[in-house]
C-alpha cells in the first residue's frame, strides 16, 4: 500500500481502492457540476421512468433547479475549514429538507474550495417549483444560525438563485454534459443519496452533543469534532462500506482512471 494525496487529504489505499477513486469522489458528494442547456424538455416522470414515482407525484410541471450558495471566510495561507460545510448542512439546510420533504424532489450538496472568486463555497442545490423555492429562500434568510455566522463574518455571502441562467427543468441539467445521457439523467438521484448519507453521519455525531446555538465558537468547536469523526469513519470504513459495495453493484467491472482527481 502507498499513500495517495487528494486535495490535502492523505488516504492509504490498496490497488483495488485506487481503481475506485473516481467513484469515491461521487460518494463523498464533492464532485464539481457543469450546467448545460436543455435540448429537449420532457416530463419528470418520462425522465425518471418508474424509479421514483412517489417523488414524481409530489411535483408539478413548473419544477426547476435552484441553488443556495454560501461563501465562507477563508484566510490566506490557511486550509479551508471544511467543518463549516457540515455546520451549514445540518443547521441551515436540514430543517428546510425536513419542512419541505414532500415538495423537493431532488437535492444535493456541493462542496468546493479554490483560490478564485467563489472561494470556499458550500451549495444546496434542489429541484422544486418556484413557490417552494421562494419558501426555501425565505427560510434561509430567516435562519438564526446563518445570521449569527454572517454577523461574525464567517459567512461572507449567501446567495439564492436559479441554478443557471436558463434554469432548465431537465433533471439532467446539473450533470456533466460529457457523461452519457443515461448517467446524466440518473446521477441526481445517486448524488442525493450520497449527500443524505453524509448529512446523516454528521447528525449522528451532533445529536449526541448539547450545543449552545447562540455561540458561534461552540458551534464551530462541535462541528469540527463531528467533521473529524465523520472523516475518520470515511477513512477507516469507506473502502468497504461505500467503495466495495458500489463496485459490487457494477459487477466488479474494471474502472478506467484517466487523470488525477482533486476534491
Amino acid at each position: 500500500m502507498r499513500p495517495i494525496k487528494l486535495h490535502n487529504f492523505t488516504a492509504i489505499l490498496g490497488a483495488t481502492a485506487q481503481r475506485l477513486v473516481l467513484l469515491a469522489i461521487c460518494c463523498a458528494g464533492l464532485t464539481c457540476c457543469t450546467a448545460r442547456p436543455n435540448s429537449s424538455v420532457t416530463s419528470l416522470s418520462d425522465q425518471l421512468g418508474a424509479s421514483d414515482p412517489l417523488r414524481v407525484a409530489a411535483l408539478d410541471a413548473n419544477a426547476k433547479w435552484w441553488a443556495v450558495r454560501v461563501k465562507f471566510l477563508w484566510p490566506a495561507k490557511h486550509e479551508p475549514d471544511w467543518a463549516l460545510d457540515a455546520l451549514a448542512a445540518n443547521e441551515i439546510f436540514q430543517p428546510i429538507l425536513q419542512n419541505h420533504h414532500n415538495d423537493i424532489a431532488l437535492w444535493r450538496f456541493h462542496r468546493r474550495a479554490g483560490r478564485d472568486d467563489s472561494g470556499h463555497q458550500f451549495s444546496f442545490i434542489f429541484y422544486s417549483n418556484p413557490i417552494t423555492a421562494q419558501a426555501v429562500f425565505a427560510e434561509v434568510d430567516a435562519s438564526a444560525v446563518a445570521s449569527l455566522l454572517k454577523q461574525r463574518s464567517i459567512i461572507q455571502t449567501l446567495s439564492n438563485e436559479p441554478f443557471s441562467a436558463l434554469n432548465a427543468p431537465d433533471i439532467s441539467a446539473t450533470s456533466d454534459q460529457h457523461w452519457p445521457e443515461s448517467i446524466q439523467r440518473l446521477w441526481p438521484i445517486y448524488i442525493m443519496g450520497c449527500s443524505s448519507t453524509w448529512l446523516g453521519l454528521v447528525r449522528a455525531e451532533i445529536n449526541n452533543n448539547d450545543i449552545n446555538r447562540q455561540s458561534a465558537t461552540e458551534l464551530l468547536e462541535a462541528y469540527r469534532k463531528a467533521s473529524d469523526k465523520v472523516g475518520q469513519e470515511w477513512r477507516n470504513f469507506g473502502q468497504h462500506a461505500f467503495l466495495h459495495h458500489l463496485s459490487a453493484i457494477f459487477g466488479y467491472a474494471p474502472l478506467r482512471i484517466e487523470k488525477d482527481m482533486q476534491f
